[in-house]
Formats: C-alpha cells, structure tokens, sequence
C-alpha cells in the first residue's frame, strides 16, 4: 500500500495525498534534498516507475539527454525563494522513451520561510505537441499554395507551394497583399470579390496569379473566413496545365472509347450520336437504347433550362466546363463534372457538342470529409492551445462550446449544467458531459444524427475542457495549502504576513493608522485534557467562525499556532477604535460553546498594538504578542493596549 503522507513534512503543512492519488495529471513530492518521497498512480501510468522505484530518485532521471544543464540550478533557486517553477520539458520514461511534459512545481515552506519539500505537477502534452506539428506539416508539404491574410487584405503567412507558384519567396510574400498578386488590370474586380467574400465569408473563383517574373498563371481560388480571428485561409490551385491537358482530352474522347469518363456526342439539334461504354456505367443505359434520344435524358427537370443556355454557347464555339447534377436510369442523380465543347465537321464548322463527365460524387464526400476533419483538428488544436495558456476552466468550455458550433453547425447543442454527474455519455451515445470546476458540468449533445467521427470530435472537446478543469483544481488545492491553516481554514502566517506587508504599504502611501491584535485562548489547555484533541479541534473551529462572524469584512483574521491568533484591522484611526474591536471579540468568543454534548467557555487574552508607515511588520507583532501576554498575566479575559512609541518615550 503507498504512502499518503509525505514524510517529515513541518506541522503547519499538510499535503493531502490521497486527494492527488486520484488526479489523472503525475504528480509527486520530493524532499529538502531532491529525492522523491511520493508518487501518484497517474505517475506510474505515465512513466512506468512504481512507487516503491521512484523513492528515493533524484527527478533528473526523468530529464531527456538534451535538457539544460543549468535549469537545475535555476529551478532550486527559485524554490528556495519560495516561487513556483514552470517550464516545458521532454521527459524520459522508464522504458526510455519520452513524453513532453508541461511541469510545474510549487516549493512547501516551513514556518520559517525554509524550503523542506516540493509537489510538482507533469502535465502531459506529447499529443498536442503532436497534432500542432501534423497541422504545421500539413501546410508546409500542401501540394496547393496557402496564404493566410487579414481583413486588410495584407499576407500574414504563406506556404512554399504558394512561393512556387508566385515566384515569391514566403518572406518577400509576407511583406505583400493579396492584390498585388493579381494582373493590374483586375484588382478592381478583386477587390469586390474580396469585400464580398469577408461579408459572405464564401469564395470559389478561377483567377489569374501574376509572377514575380511577369508571367500569369491560372488559378482556381477558394478561401475559408476567419480561421482564426481576423485572418482568413485562401487556397489557390494552379490549374493552367491542367486546363491545356483538358483541352487535348476532349479532343481524344471523340476517338476513344476506353476511357474512364463518360464521354457523349448529341448534335445541334441535341439528339444523342455517340455514347461510350463509360457513359453505359455512369447513366445506366445501353449505347444502343439511348442513341436518338434527346440528351435531356441525363438532365434533371430542374437544370434543363441552364444546360440548354449552355448547349447555345457551345454550338456557337465556346468550350465550358462546371459541377452538373445528372440523372441516372434508376431516378437517382449524382454530380459530374462536366466538359463541354464544339465538334467540327469536314467542312471546320460546328456540327454538335461532346460532352465528357466524370462523376465527381464521391470525390466531393472525400473532400467535404478531409474539409470537415481539418476544421475539427484546427479547433481541438485552438481549443488546446488556449488550454495550456489559461487557468480559467470556464474559459474553455466557452471556446469549446463555439468551436463545437462553429464546426458541427445546428448539428449539436452545447450548453453548461449542473445536473449530471461528471464525465457520463447519455444513453444515446451523442452526448458527452464533462465536469468544470465545482458544479458546473459542460453538455455537448448530438440534436440529431452525429457521426462517429463527430462523437469523436465532442469528446476531444471535452476531454481538453476537463484536462483544464482538473489541472485548475489542483492548482487551487495547492494555493490552499500553501496559505491557509488547514484545521480551521483561516489565513496561515505566511499569508498573514503578506497582508500585513501590504496594509503596511498601503499605511506609507495614505498616512492611515492600522491596528493588530493578538489572541491567546484561556484556559485552552484545560479542555484538551479534559474533553480530549478531538474537542479541542472543535473549540478552536468555533473560534475560527466567530471570529469571523465579529470582525469587519476587510479584516484578515489568522491561525498562528496552536490556541494563538491574530486579527490585523486596516484603517483603524486610534486605540478606542481597536479596543472596541477587540471587545466586540472578545464578548462574541466569551458565548458558551456546546462540544461532543458538554457547555464550555471560552476566553481569550487579547493584545493590541497601533501601526503607521513607520512601522516594522515583525515588530508589530513582537508587540502584540508582549501585551496579550501583559492581558494574560494580569487576570486574563483582558484587552491590554500597547504603544510602542510611548512605551519608547517612558524608556
């Protein structure tokens, strides 16, 4: 069984391991030295060393061979200044392999400012880093050129299949707009494309790309808006061979009947004279059946009067090429692209139209599919980025909930809760739940249909935002460690001090007075031995809620040790104001107490001092703990006032 405690931790600190055996992020302690004292199960996981292995290892043989010979110097330094240490590492593994880690540490301070142990916390992040250089891959080895502008149409970035097709380099293109990559003479067009394209945030055009070199070259463009905020994607493709090898292909389809693509003669009066076997397998109909036959055949109703506008511009000449819905035999209709263009007779004059069409259906479900995996890469890989950057949980759900709507559209509803239990999937398997924070629980729900691809993209969404969750709860449960006592939750020393310092600054700017008690519980010691520590527990909680219930909001009211406690009162203009603070104190803890079925009274010696800008913060204290002492041995159940500056002039 491991250990849940760690070791030779001070009095005033208590690290409740058992609370991070159950964390999913590696978390483990060390002592004064380095050693390791404890580790959580999420640690083994991640790097394969039990318990009883990582006892007593320095935490440099989770260090990689290239990690920073000096950072060990650095981290110590910082611990020993009692500052957290958080840094990026790649981390090597039991079995020698490695993980890249987010770690941070946070030093344990005895009373006394000393360091005597270490938690730190291993976030792993190998898949992040992972996908965010898949996604960079992506646009550095696309075949088509990428540029990413900004509303002012100024390139941000652009890839090198850009610089290639341009004749730029990527740096002279950043210095760039996306205007001065068009021919002079159609900027103007451009720029209402442009304009129309941030309104609509859709843009499919064929453009012509003007070279560093002068030359053109024909591009087919299509731009996604705001792939991130204030910058756009665009895509362009050159097409310029790809329109001249068209060109010598629709004039080998009137010869061949091999290829793949459906390949169809109709002459001016649209009767059908040629139909190859490729056309057989697209439409469904034999050549012999469908010979005569008007070519509105293939043509839904709803697109015949497009295709007969079309059909005029060829016959006199044109060549046209577009995306056609067309119909199969059986009813059904599928998308073709579709070439179009005059045939010639002997005499060189037009005598019918070919068209060849390829079926292009299942391309354009690849494709929409490929669009659709990257849009959902790109968002785990923002929603992760802002992950690691914030320490606001609610934060990322927030982004979580828009990346999910941005990607699935009306597909999903995605809202907060708090009525599910953390981390459960509805039986319909469209919904993932995740915990955030204390109550509130993240619900991304499939309204319909959700793929399994979509499911998976939900719950990378959700994972990411309890990831975030848990880390911050961790964080949160260090912080109050680190400055609260934990038996009554009161402010520690450490943080009474620091208040302390800061209503002293506060003194030297403004001139204002400030006042400190100091408490020490009568009669304490009397109950410990007669009602047992499990009493004497419950007696110093019940001081601690009274009082807080008997000062003013903007005092801070500390456990220092023990039955001693101290209040420090901002803004107290003189004694007859502290006093009656500390009567008020001093009649709310004097009420009697009921503990495990038996009446017990409490009282307190109270010591006051009066702090200005002059002040020293140990001093002060030094100070009251002299005049409660004075309270106490004058009878106790007393407030006994000190002035350091009157006591000095009596001397």
């Amino acid at each position: 069984m491991q250990r849940t405690d760690l070791g030779a931790a001070p009095p005033s600190v208590h690290i409740p391991a058992a609370g991070l055996e159950c964390l999913s992020v590696a978390v483990l302690a060390t002592a004064e030295d380095g050693s390791i004292i404890w580790v959580n199960p999420a640690f083994t996981t991640l790097t394969g060393y039990s318990f009883e292995e990582a006892v007593g290892l320095a935490p440099s043989v989770l260090l990689g061979s290239e990690a920073d010979p000096n950072r060990g110097d650095r981290l110590w330094a910082t611990m020993a200044d009692g500052e957290v240490w958080r840094d990026e590492i790649i981390a090597r593994c039991k079995d020698g392999s490695h993980y890249t880690a987010i770690q941070t540490i946070t030093p344990i301070l005895s009373d006394r400012g000393v360091l005597t142990h270490t938690v730190a916390v291993h976030e792993d992040v190998t898949e992040l880093r992972l996908s965010q250089a898949r996604l960079q891959a992506l646009f550095d080895h696309a075949l088509d050129g990428f540029l990413l502008f900004d509303d002012e149409g100024r390139v941000r970035e652009a890839n090198p299949a850009a610089s290639e097709l341009s004749g730029y380099t990527t740096q002279e293109l950043a210095t760039l707009t996306v205007l001065d990559l068009v021919p002079a003479d159609d900027r103007s067009r451009v720029t209402g494309v442009l304009g129309e394209f941030v309104d609509s945030g859709q843009l499919r055009q064929k453009l012509q790309i003007a070279r560093r070199d002068g030359g053109l070259r024909d591009v087919e463009v299509q731009a996604v808006a705001r792939v991130t905020e204030g910058l756009h994607l665009l895509v362009a493709r050159d097409v310029t061979d790809q329109q001249r090898a068209e060109t010598q292909l629709r004039f080998q389809a009137q010869l061949l009947e091999a290829v793949g693509d459906a390949v169809i003669a109709a002459d001016l009066d649209g009767v059908i004279n040629y139909w190859n076997p490729a056309a057989e397998r697209q439409y469904g109909w034999d050549a012999a059946k469908v010979m005569g036959s008007d070519i509105d055949v293939i043509i839904p109703g709803s697109d015949r009067g497009r295709f007969a506008r079309v059909l005029d511009r060829v016959q006199d000449g044109e060549v046209w090429s577009s995306e056609f819905e067309e119909r199969h035999r059986d009813g059904t209709h599928h998308k073709a692209l579709v070439t179009l263009a005059p045939y010639l007779d002997a005499a060189g004059q037009v005598a019918g139209v070919i068209s060849v069409a390829t079926d292009v259906t299942e391309l354009r479900e690849a494709q929409e599919q490929l669009a659709h995996k990257a849009r959902q890469q790109s968002a785990i890989a923002e929603l992760g980025t802002w992950a690691v950057n914030t320490d606001d949980p609610c934060s990322v759900a927030a982004l979580a909930r828009d990346k999910a709507a941005e990607v699935l559209g009306d597909q999903v509803e995605v809202r907060v809760s708090c009525e599910v239990p953390s981390g459960m999937i509805a039986p319909g398997g469209d919904e993932v739940w995740v915990k955030v924070g204390d109550a509130e629980t993240l619900v991304v729900a499939g309204a319909g249909q959700v793929s399994t691809q979509d499911h998976q993209f939900l719950r990378a969404l959700a994972h990411v935002v309890s990831a975030t969750a848990q880390r911050h709860q961790a964080t949160a449960q260090l912080e109050q460690l680190a400055t609260h006592d934990q038996l009554t939750g009161l402010a520690n020393r450490t943080l009474f001090l620091e208040r302390l310092d800061q209503v002293q600054a506060v003194s030297r700017r403004s001139g204002e007075r400030f006042g400190l008690l100091f408490l020490d519980l009568d009669g304490f010691k009397s109950i410990n031995d007669r009602l047992g520590h499990r009493a004497g527990d419950e007696v110093l909680r019940s001081v601690a809620d009274r009082l807080r219930q008997a000062v003013r909001p903007s005092d801070t009211v500390a456990r220092l040790g023990g039955d001693e406690f101290a209040v420090l009162c901002p803004t107290v203009t003189d004694r007859t104001e502290a006093q009656h603070i500390a009567e008020r104190v001093r009649t709310v803890l004097g009420r009697d107490l009921t503990v495990l079925s038996e009446s017990v009274t409490v009282a307190a010696s109270i010591g006051i001092v009066l702090g200005d800008r002059a002040s020293d913060g140990p001093e002060l204290l030094h100070d009251a703990d002299l005049a409660m002492y004075r309270a106490k041995t004058a009878g106790q159940n007393r407030v006994e006032v000190l002035d350091p500056r009157a006591e000095a002039r009596l001397s």
